[in-house]
């Protein structure tokens, strides 16, 4: 399930740091805490978790605005502000709706943006082959051990690990949320264009790819990845994607 909310003053303009993000996560947190502080603490803190891996299992789309200026330093957007919010979980969802719905607003880097719209997106994939896009990048990484020390490297899509790393974290995911054991899942991807994007978390620059790609699985792993997002640090904001 996706919800669309508008949000902001009509005709104001808000200026954003580029890796706002990070801020809109914490506050989908903060909104969730007010309606149900122990379901925030889980969500933020714990997460579901398998072999010692932690997932939030929610994505979100970045901003999207009637109108958009790009500086430096910074990015400016003009009211009303759309953006989509993504998950696979059913109460995460409806806390979720209940809290936007009470308190009308969401409060971003001192900004407090007033809802204008909320809309519940039900979502249903009817193809075992889809064609997608990311409207926000995708991260992806393999843990290396250099001098006694696992460290994350974020990978691209030149790296021949890319994909298999993709699949796996997928699967991963499902597997878990739906309590069975990892079988053998057949998945395909296939990437037709991308290019690669740094985004700043908290003065930690992460390597994104914004990339279109063909993916062929079972029909509700499909949907799975488009509600829960594809990649890592989805809670984040990566690896919102729509059908292309």
């Amino acid at each position: 399930m996706r919800l669309k909310l508008t949000i902001g003053k009509e005709d104001k303009w808000y200026r954003f740091p580029w890796g706002y993000p990070y801020y809109v996560s914490s506050s989908i947190y903060n909104l969730l805490h007010k309606i149900d502080p122990e379901f925030s603490f889980f969500w933020h803190s714990i997460g579901f978790q398998k072999k010692g891996k932690n997932f939030k299992l929610f994505t979100f789309s970045p901003f999207l605005p009637q109108k958009f200026i790009g500086k430096d330093d910074a990015c400016y957007l003009l009211a009303p502000i759309s953006f989509f919010i993504s998950s696979p979980i059913e109460e995460f969802m409806e806390k979720l709706t209940k809290s936007f719905k009470t308190y009308r607003s969401i409060n971003i880097l001192g900004y407090n943006l007033p809802l204008l719209s909320i809309k519940e997106v039900p979502v249903s994939v009817n193809k075992k082959v889809l064609k997608l896009k990311t409207l926000s990048p995708l991260t992806i990484s393999k843990k290396v051990k250099i001098k006694d020390k696992m460290r994350s490297f974020y990978l691209t899509p030149e790296n021949e690990n890319f994909i298999p790393r993709i699949k796996e974290n997928l699967i991963e995911k499902f597997s878990m949320f739906y309590n069975t054991p990892v079988k053998e899942i057949e998945v395909h991807i296939e990437i037709e264009s991308h290019k690669t994007k740094l985004i700043e978390i908290k003065n930690i620059k992460v390597r994104g790819i914004v990339m279109e790609f063909k993916v062929s699985a079972p029909k509700e792993l499909i949907q799975f990845g488009y509600e829960a997002g594809f990649g890592e640090k989805t809670s984040m904001g990566f690896g919102f994607v729509e059908e292309s």
